[in-house]
């Protein structure tokens, strides 16, 4: 510093005061001088790069200064005529030879004294390379999830969405992590993906592109209502909440597993639309449920290839609304119940299920005042 002195106005968490070389901390500080700030570099190396200064009126004195800069080539000034209590950063190319100076001026023009608060050699990381194994598969028939492995210097990603794969993109959504699910989606529609992986220093090029179908909607009906002793459950059935604190499960090729969900039961009752007993004898209003999602999976310990029906019962006329998705290995089918089904909805899907193999199946709330629900998981 050929001329100039040190000052600091203080510590504090505003954007415009210099952070710390960690990021823990920030303060408004400079050399200043009541003309002119000088001070030059000196390179015992040769440097060709870019050269920052950053300059703060932090007490917003109308401060107006110019910045002149001579790395041998000769000088080049930048005139801040406006304010800059929000800061001001004043960029620009130098090259300079082994033990060659760069000098730099800060002359003030207006307010009090000149200023100057950093001076930086060089830039941050660059952009990212575009984000690699970009994956899509089906979450349900409303949603899609894409996966990719982390791009080096990445801070955050945007994940863009094409009707096509080549026209139309649009950004659905950014996130920190490597994975993001799309929502909203319309069933057994295809989507194309890309993502972008971004820092401070910008975007990186658009990743490949892969393409991924939501699944299609499965049917549901009324019928045969709380009838399903010989209709359905020839290879296992469990009543879920059939005991108010318990289920009534025989499934002989498979364990059933209740992830989430807590059981309940109505009360017993002669109507239709509630589930019988397996010799017929009662009928019980029962359900498994939670707040927001019901989930449960069954793991066969045989291979099992046929059907899976459920039963799902607003018994008290909440008006709920839910999905319910079934998933094997070969991804997720859903039936979206948007009618009433205070008579009870059924919902079958074929599945397949090597020994060893799981089935999910998870219920959603999506309208009514209180909770999804689910009465019955029925195998055959």
């Amino acid at each position: 510093v050929d001329n100039g002195t040190d000052f600091l106005w203080g510590t504090t968490g505003l954007a415009q005061a210099l952070q710390s070389p960690d990021t823990s901390t920030r303060r408004a500080c400079a050399i200043y001088d009541a003309s002119q700030v000088r001070l030059h570099l000196t390179f015992p190396a040769a440097y060709t790069g870019n050269l920052h200064i950053y300059l703060l009126d932090w007490d917003s004195t109308a401060r107006r200064e110019t910045v002149t800069i001579n790395d041998g080539s000769g000088p080049r000034s930048a005139n801040i005529t406006t304010d800059f209590s929000q800061g001001a950063w004043v960029n620009l190319a130098i090259s300079v030879g082994a033990g060659g100076t760069v000098s730099i001026a800060v002359t003030q023009t207006a307010g009090a004294n000149a200023v100057i608060s950093g001076i930086f050699l060089g830039d941050g990381p660059p952009a990212p390379p575009a984000p690699a194994g970009v994956s899509g598969s089906p979450v349900s028939a409303s949603q899609i999830g894409v996966s990719w492995t982390a791009s080096s210097g990445a801070t955050s990603y945007k994940i863009q969405r094409s009707p096509d794969g080549s026209t139309g993109w649009a950004q659905v959504g950014t996130t920190t992590t490597t994975s993001f699910t799309d929502t909203g989606l319309s069933p057994a529609t295809t989507y194309f993906y890309r993502v972008v992986a971004s820092n401070n220093n910008g975007d990186s090029p658009p990743s490949s592109s892969v393409s991924a179908t939501t699944a299609s909607l499965l049917p549901y009906s009324q019928a045969p209502q709380g009838n399903w002793v010989g209709t359905y459950g020839a290879s296992g059935y469990a009543l879920l909440g059939w005991n108010g604190n318990s289920n009534l499960v025989s499934l002989p090729n498979a364990t059933l597993t209740v992830d989430s969900g807590a059981d309940f039961l109505w009360g017993g009752t002669s109507a239709i639309q509630a589930l019988e007993s397996p010799d017929t004898a009662i009928r019980r209003a029962c359900t498994i449920y939670d707040a927001n999602q019901v989930r449960l999976h069954l793991t066969f310990s045989t291979a099992f290839s046929g059907a899976i029906h459920l039963y799902a019962l607003d018994w008290d006329g909440l008006g709920r609304r839910e999905t319910i998705t079934i998933s094997d290995a070969s991804g997720p089918q859903t039936a979206n119940i948007t009618t009433d089904f205070t008579q009870g909805a059924w919902v079958s899907a074929n599945i397949n299920v090597a020994a060893g193999g799981t089935v999910t199946v998870t219920v959603t709330n999506t309208a009514g005042t209180a909770n999804a629900v689910l009465s019955g998981v029925f195998l055959g």
